[in-house]
């Protein structure tokens, strides 16, 4: 599942070609896929917090814009 979640990434037309390069980078590496795409980066009482990088498990600017969105929402 992670894979294929890497895969979208990959294939997005969101991200830029320095983005695409930190992705194809990983490509041969299976356990650091697996760390960014497995889960959702969670949202707990102080916020969010994780490493920096591409991926959904991982603080980037598509996962703030995903959390400003749902907000946004709320208010």
């Amino acid at each position: 599942m992670f894979l294929d979640e890497y895969k979208k990434w990959l294939d997005s037309d969101m991200l830029s070609a320095s983005e695409k390069e930190e992705l194809k980078n990983i490509a041969n590496d299976e356990k650091e896929i697996e760390s960014r795409f497995y889960t959702d980066l969670s949202f707990g009482t102080a916020g969010m917090r994780g490493i920096r990088g591409l991926g959904r498990n991982r603080m980037n600017k598509y996962n703030i814009r995903k959390a400003t969105q749902g907000w946004l929402i709320i208010l």
